[in-house]
């Protein structure tokens, strides 16, 4: 007579192999309760319970997953494929840490095992540990080669390590393994636009060809557009991005550029407003809509946003030039005064800080203290323009016509566009 515990494990076998049957038929449910009843007949059959883990994992409830792949390894350390299942499970949770663990005990166990290496150099990639994975993805590679995969992601990891001319290669062997490969023709294309070379407009195309929800592409092709001064190409891309995916904070922070490019400045801050909506702590957003407030005359809006960045960042220099400008435009000069002096003690080395705050002096007929600001300015900056301009001005205003007509001219030497205009009208 067989001991119990013998016929519990023979029963608890024979389910689990009824359940490898409904996986094969794509039965997940009924497989995992057959794996539950092979349990039950053997509570320490460690098989069983890494079956049921990955069913779990099928159906995407990933913490059971995690939980039988767990009780799996207790009762057999040895499990390489436990080891791997709840790496993965781990992975899709966006848990890398963790996964690059299990990883490391799956390939320890299994010193071949190529997809082991593969997942731990991508998850390796997410954490921005690019040297290691680039190790990982080379073994992958060296033990499988055909796998446009670990090519596509090879190319992305060299990316990472400011390699993007060697991805380019990487991307073309995904694209020969795999034709319709549309993240890796996209990722091309990113490359090939930064190292400018010629095909990135082809490649985005091909993407969004083969893959025409594809909003990633859209987006950089819509980024590309607007480079190309064809705002709107660039426009309708953004929209489409949008359409596609619209809880993304950058395709409404780019889309309001190409707006305001269009001289649709209320679009712009209609999108500026989406985009803080989806990211209320990027200062830069706010920034934009400050300045696009200015435009639309909405002082009082600017201002608001000017103060929010300042409550998150009372050292933000530009902040207090930003809302210095405000000041001066709402004639508020001793509010425009202090703001500019603000700046200037937190950056005493930034000339246009000298430069406005001169401006406000002059608008206060403080004459000599415009031109020690003015004068600050050109010993920090030797050619700025401005600073000589502001000066000529100034000191054609105090009746030093000859002290002004030399810095008018030296302004229209280094750039400025009216100089040379104001000088042959006043210093013939």
């Amino acid at each position: 007579m067989q001991p119990v515990q013998a016929q519990d494990t023979e029963a608890a076998k024979a389910l689990v192999s009824k359940g490898d049957e409904k996986v094969e038929e794509q039965r997940v449910k009924a497989a995992i309760r057959l794996y539950s009843q092979a349990i039950k007949k053997d509570k320490t059959y460690a098989m069983a319970y890494a079956k049921r883990a990955k069913a779990y994992q099928a159906n995407k409830k990933l913490s059971l997953a995690i939980k039988d792949y767990s009780k799996a390894i207790k009762l057999n350390n040895k499990l390489a494929g436990a080891y791997r299942g709840r790496a993965y499970s781990r992975f899709l949770r966006e848990d890398y840490k963790d996964a690059i663990h299990d990883y490391n005990e799956a390939i320890r166990l299994h010193e071949k095992d190529t997809f082991s290496f593969y997942r731990r150099a991508v998850s390796k990639y997410h954490i921005s540990d690019y040297r290691s994975a680039f190790m990982d993805i080379n073994k992958a590679l060296k033990l499988n080669k055909f796998r446009p995969e670990f090519n596509y992601y090879r190319g992305l990891i060299r990316v990472a390590l400011k390699d993007s001319k060697n991805s380019l290669s990487d991307y073309d062997e995904a694209i020969r393994l795999k034709p319709k490969y549309a993240e890796a023709y996209y990722h091309r294309g990113l490359a090939k636009k930064q190292l400018n070379y010629d095909g990135a407009l082809t490649d985005y195309n091909k993407a969004i060809r083969l893959n025409p929800v594809y909003h990633e592409a859209y987006f950089s092709r819509g980024s590309y557009f607007v480079a190309e001064g064809k705002q709107d190409k660039a426009l309708d891309d953004f929209s489409k991005a949008i359409k596609i995916y619209n809880k993304e904070e950058a395709y409404f922070a780019e889309r309001a550029k190409a707006h305001e490019q269009n001289k649709d400045l209320k679009a712009a801050l209609k999108d500026l407003d989406r985009a803080i909506e989806l990211d209320g702590r990027n200062l830069k957003f706010y920034f934009s809509r400050a300045r696009l407030k200015g435009l639309l005359k909405d002082f009082d809006g600017a201002m608001q946003d000017i103060q929010f960045i300042i409550d998150e960042q009372p050292k933000n220099v530009e902040a207090y030039i930003q809302r210095g400008t405000i000041k001066e435009i709402k004639l508020d000069y001793k509010g425009a005064l202090e703001d500019f002096s603000t700046a200037m003690k937190m950056a005493p080395k930034n000339p246009e800080i000298y430069n406005h705050r001169g401006v406000i002096k002059y608008k206060s007929r403080n004459f000599t203290g415009a031109l020690e600001d003015f004068d600050k300015a050109i010993s920090l900056d030797p050619l700025n323009n401005k600073a000589y301009y502001n000066k000529g001005m100034t000191q054609m205003y105090m009746g030093k016509k000859e002290e002004a007509c030399k810095n008018l001219r030296k302004a229209g030497e280094y750039g400025h566009p009216k100089a040379y205009k104001i000088a042959r009208k006043y210093c013939s």
